[in-house]
């Protein structure tokens, strides 16, 4: 059985959007296509922005951090 494009763009995009569906080629993927399906899950569930920020491996020093101050009326 042969897979169209469109059968194999919307597994990916079922899969980054983490929606939970997915259509009856799935089986008969390949094991290789399977880890990249659950590695796309992965990434679509903690989002693109942690993920590109975790690869990177920058952490925020104390000094970095910018607390904010407000004064607050109490009565």
């Amino acid at each position: 059985q042969s897979l169209t494009t469109l059968d194999l763009l919307f597994e990916s995009i079922s899969a980054f959007a983490t929606v939970g569906l997915s259509s009856a080629s799935t089986t008969i993927l390949h094991p290789a296509s399977h880890v990249l399906l659950i590695i796309t899950m992965f990434i679509g569930r903690i989002g693109p922005a942690v993920f590109a920020i975790a690869l990177t491996g920058r952490s925020l020093k104390d000094k970095d951090k910018i607390l904010p101050e407000a004064k607050v009326l109490v009565g």
